[in-house]
C-alpha cells in the first residue's frame, strides 16, 4: 500500500491507520505521500480471538 502510492502506481488508499500503526511506513514515505485527510476517528486496533481458543492473553500462545 504504502510502497504503491509513493511510487505512484496506487493513486489513494484510505487504509492508512496513523499516526501509530503505520508510523515507520510513514516516516519513509512522506516525502512522496500527499496527507489527505482523516477519514475515521476514534477507532481501534487489536487481535480478537475466538471464544473456542483456550488462551486468555498473547502470553499464553508461548504454550501453545
Amino acid at each position: 500500500m504504502w510502497t504503491g502510492v509513493a511510487g505512484g502506481s496506487v493513486d489513494a488508499t484510505a487504509a492508512a491507520w496513523l499516526p501509530l500503526t503505520h508510523a515507520d511506513y510513514w516516516a519513509k514515505d512522506k516525502a512522496q505521500v500527499d496527507d489527505i485527510g482523516t477519514s475515521m476517528t476514534g477507532v481501534m486496533s487489536g487481535l480478537v480471538v475466538p471464544s473456542y481458543v483456550p488462551i486468555d492473553s498473547i502470553e499464553d500462545l508461548k504454550t501453545q
